[in-house]
């Protein structure tokens, strides 16, 4: 959980037990819900720096 909160949205997450297994489920979908923020920006940046508009 450290290294999300540094950013690093890579890093594995240790699989907690019992009822608690839902956080995974969680963070798993926050993750994915962030990668795909920092890659849709990362597009529109390079777009916008190589003159290319989205409409």
């Amino acid at each position: 959980m450290a290294e999300f909160g540094r950013g690093n949205f890579d890093a594995p997450l240790d699989a907690f037990p019992g009822k608690k297994a839902f956080i995974n489920q969680v963070v798993e979908q926050v993750r994915g819900n962030l990668q795909a923020l920092i890659r849709d920006s990362r597009m529109l940046a390079e777009a916008a720096a190589a003159g290319r508009w989205c409409r």
